[in-house]
């Protein structure tokens, strides 16, 4: 599955790069892909082929928050994509859990011990 998962990440970053070079309005492709994904869930519950979830307000406070957050991420992963070569934009990205954990401590207050913060260390090394 990991593998599979980084090989489709890999192809879906080189077509957006190559639609990005054709058409280059990342905010328009960003916006049309979350579309396209919407419409398949709609009609993934519509027709039953997935069972729609029961969401409480506070889970759908707490969801909202990291889905504009997640979309903020593909924007501005597309923007880098239309702007600077693929191979760099990985190399921006593999950088995400080391200031991921850097953020947490800063704006959260999270240390962790010191084996989860070595276990960040094959990140760095890309």
């Amino acid at each position: 599955m990991f593998a599979t998962w980084y090989l489709l990440n890999i192809y879906f970053n080189i077509y957006n790069k190559q639609v990005l070079k054709v058409f280059p309005f990342p905010a328009t492709v960003t916006a049309f892909q979350f579309g396209c994904g919407t419409l398949l869930i709609l009609l993934m519950w519509a027709f039953n082929l997935h069972t729609k979830p029961k969401i409480t307000r506070s889970q759908f406070a707490a969801i909202l928050l990291l889905a504009v957050i997640h979309t903020m991420g593909n924007l501005l992963t597309n923007i880098s994509l239309g702007k600077v070569a693929v191979s760099f934009t990985h190399t921006i990205k593999a950088m995400e859990p080391f200031f991921t954990v850097v953020l947490s401590v800063l704006f959260l207050g999270e240390v962790k011990d010191f084996f989860s913060h070595f276990s960040e260390l094959p990140c760095l090394s890309r």
